[in-house]
């Protein structure tokens, strides 16, 4: 948010932080526009400070907290689902000292590890509150996660199948699985192929949270989850 950090992430389920730097990293630097004749000018130098392990499979989601104090990401694996990472534990109030080319590229490890046993399938999506008071995430189960950005960082509410909006588990359409007593389940499988990603987003106010695994009358809609005890609702009727 406060434009001194890029965060990057990918299959390799490392998290990369990068600062702005006054020089550039590489001979040529690592971010160009269109520049004078004959070559490309530097607008940007960016430099890596930090690297986060604690993954195990792809990072599909990434999110600041305001102010840069907290990061948090979401991957496929079950194991660390959610990971908060702390960057003041290893950057410092002065961001590690992004003015210079040649400081440390420092090792994070998880802050807060979230989801475990809160989400039951795969994570794809988190955001911050904008006031920073809460963390949400969005996933396959199909569910949102509303989580406290501070404390215990604890789950604050789950927004699920019984709000009305996200597909339940159960199905009665032919090739479902039973569970044995005549009732059809779909396979989990066929919820997580829908996207690789789940985008969640706060409203600028931080009013309402968007969450886009849901589904109304058998279309895939937008829901919208208000911060007011979390209850969800779709769109009006016609739209």
């Amino acid at each position: 948010p406060t434009g001194r950090y890029l965060a990057a992430a990918g299959d390799d389920s490392y998290v990369h932080v990068y600062a702005r730097s006054s020089s550039p990293s590489l001979a040529s630097g690592n971010l160009v526009g269109g520049g004078g004749a004959g070559g490309h000018e530097d607008v940007e130098h960016w430099r890596r400070v930090a690297v986060g392990r604690g993954h195990h499979l792809d990072v599909v989601g990434l999110a600041w907290a305001p102010g840069d104090s907290h990061l948090a990401s979401c991957s496929l694996d079950s194991v660390c689902p959610i990971v908060v990472w702390r960057l003041y534990d290893v950057l410092g109030e002065d961001g590690g000292g992004a003015g210079s080319a040649a400081a440390l590229v420092h090792n994070l490890s998880p802050f807060k590890v979230l989801g475990r046993e809160e989400h039951t399938s795969t994570v794809k999506g988190v955001a911050f509150d904008p006031a920073g008071k809460y963390l949400a995430s969005s996933g396959d189960d199909p569910a949102v996660c509303i989580w406290r950005a501070e404390g215990d960082w604890g789950l604050e509410a789950r927004v699920d199948a019984s709000s009305g909006v996200f597909r339940s588990g159960k199905s009665r359409r032919k090739g479902g699985k039973s569970d044995g007593h005549g009732a059809q389940y779909e396979d989990p499988a066929d919820l997580s192929s829908l996207s690789l990603f789940r985008r969640i987003s706060f409203a600028p106010d931080g009013t309402h949270v968007c969450g886009t695994n849901a589904t109304l009358r058998g279309k895939n809609i937008a829901a919208m989850i208000s911060r007011d005890g979390w209850a969800a609702s779709g769109p009006a009727p016609g739209r």
